[in-house]
């Protein structure tokens, strides 16, 4: 797997890059001035980690125009800074994840290794979950009987994780250090997940106290009303002994 690098100056990335050496990714180093004045291919990465010093419209524009050469390669920003509204025009501006400065390494492979492989599917047709809702994963929306729900983006990241895991129970303590990096008040995530149930109603997603949250695919449902009409046509005709 490849990764491009971007930053102010190259000295500052050079113990992040040695350790993702170390654990066999391979690397790519450019710096904003170099970025900006050339062209680069995207198609040759399979990942971006965008290390900003100092929040700026030209960190959000580098973000913009890595997005508008590839729609799908996961981007990371890397910043000291954690004030919400920063956030926020990084995830419109089109990253798909933040990490607060100074970096814990194992926390950074968790992240690459989770955008890596999310990578993977986001070119695949449409995912198709219970009750009439499904997942566009290029475009990450959301949509009921196909229309679209709007979501912000910490909903989006919440609904990514669950399709990503689609079936299985993710544990709330995984979707609390995803979403919020650990920096999350105890009612939060309940909180986010109530008010995206009041946009896409009580079906689509389940939760279980002390476990965590999941979303079924269309699957599962045919296979539990598959069963039900098995149970039922064994108890109207019965096997003769």
């Amino acid at each position: 797997m490849k990764i491009l690098i971007i930053n102010h100056e190259y000295q500052s990335n050079t113990e992040i890059e040695k350790e993702l050496k170390h654990r066999s990714f391979s690397t790519n180093y450019q710096i904003f001035a170099t970025f900006n004045k050339n062209k680069t291919d995207m198609s040759s990465y399979d990942l971006v980690l965008l290390d900003v010093p100092l929040m700026s419209d030209e960190s959000y524009m580098i973000i913009k125009k890595i997005r508008a050469s590839d729609k799908h390669i996961p981007i990371i920003v890397l910043s000291p800074f954690y004030q919400i509204r920063n956030i926020e025009k990084c995830f419109i501006f089109g990253c798909n994840d933040y990490l607060k400065k100074p970096v814990v390494i194992d926390e950074l492979i968790f992240k690459l290794n989770f955008w890596l492989n999310f990578k993977t599917y986001q070119n695949t047709q449409t995912i198709r979950l219970k009750n009439g809702f499904s997942y566009d994963p290029g475009h990450h929306e959301l949509l009921k009987d196909k229309i679209p729900i709007s979501l912000t983006a910490k909903e989006k990241l919440f609904i990514e994780i669950l399709v990503k895991n689609r079936g299985w129970f993710v544990p709330t303590p995984t979707i609390i250090r995803y979403l919020w990096d650990n920096y999350a008040a105890p009612n939060q995530l309940r909180v986010l997940v109530y008010k995206l149930r009041q946009k896409a109603g009580k079906e689509l997603i389940t939760s279980m106290k002390g476990i965590g949250y999941k979303i079924d695919p269309e699957s599962v449902k045919k296979t539990i009303w598959r069963a039900e009409r098995r149970k039922r046509s064994a108890a109207v005709f019965p096997h003769k002994r």
